[in-house]
């Protein structure tokens, strides 16, 4: 792709991004200062950063595993190799659940020692989660946010993507608050040439060849043959037209 700094006639951006961990309260401030709405990378819901807070102390000898009488529990189970034998031991040594009233605990095996230092480390982990944006959730809505401009990835596994002139303004705005929290999200401009313009329909070429593939091979295997024909036709129908827009830009 071929850019320079005042790109004329240009076919979008090509955009890409690394990131990590920022602070929720520095992204409100940077997404106010650059009027972006409401709608912003947030911290985790408070089912995921409790679930996140637990499998923080899961090591080579820690276990943590699912508690089956709590949907949101959790059982910290150390593993041990026997004295003079040649299989190993599990010892559950404490459980933590969440409820209204935040997150509880009871020791089963463990003693009051252990069980306080893994207590103490949750709840010290589940507390920087609401203050914290994850990189794992900023890079998540950020994809959710190129594909809501109509972008899409230009390889398949992601990580590149193409994203039309009419949402340049706002990505440009994005970048600019991300960068004030850390995160470095780079807009390259693409300019409207044969080369660019394969570059950014190659990623809708290669969706549309795996689309097709699953289509044959459904219409082959599946015993509803005509629905899976019928709602991979409206797919690729619909694949058609946003690539029909996008040349038309």
């Amino acid at each position: 792709v071929v850019v320079r700094e005042d790109a004329e006639g240009e076919a979008g951006r090509i955009v890409t991004w690394t990131g990590h961990a920022v602070s929720a309260e520095k992204l409100t401030e940077a997404w106010a200062a650059e009027s972006l709405g409401e709608n912003r990378p947030m911290p985790a819901s408070t089912v995921v950063a409790f679930s996140r807070a637990v499998k923080e102390l899961q090591d080579k000898q820690v276990l943590v595993r699912a508690a089956g009488e709590q949907p949101e529990g959790y059982c910290i189970v150390e593993e041990r190799r026997t004295t003079g034998a040649a299989r190993l031991a599990h010892r559950v040594v404490c459980r933590f659940w969440l409820n209204g009233a935040g997150i509880q605990f009871e020791a089963i095996e463990g003693n009051p020692v252990e069980v306080e230092h893994y207590r103490r480390t949750v709840e010290a982990e589940y507390a920087r989660a609401a203050d914290v944006v994850e990189a794992t959730d900023v890079t998540s809505w950020l994809v959710k946010e190129v594909r809501r401009l109509g972008g899409w990835a230009i390889r398949e596994s992601g990580g590149i993507y193409f994203v039309p002139q009419r949402a340049t303004q706002r990505i440009e705005a994005l970048k600019r608050a991300l960068k004030s929290c850390g995160v470095t999200v780079r807009a390259i401009p693409a300019m409207r040439n044969t080369d660019a313009v394969l570059l950014a329909l190659d990623g809708l070429a290669e969706r549309t060849t795996r689309q097709l593939g699953k289509l044959r091979d459904e219409a082959n295997n599946s015993d509803s043959a005509k629905n899976v024909v019928k709602n991979r036709l409206e797919t690729l129908d619909a694949m058609d037209a946003f690539a029909r827009e996008q040349r038309m830009q």
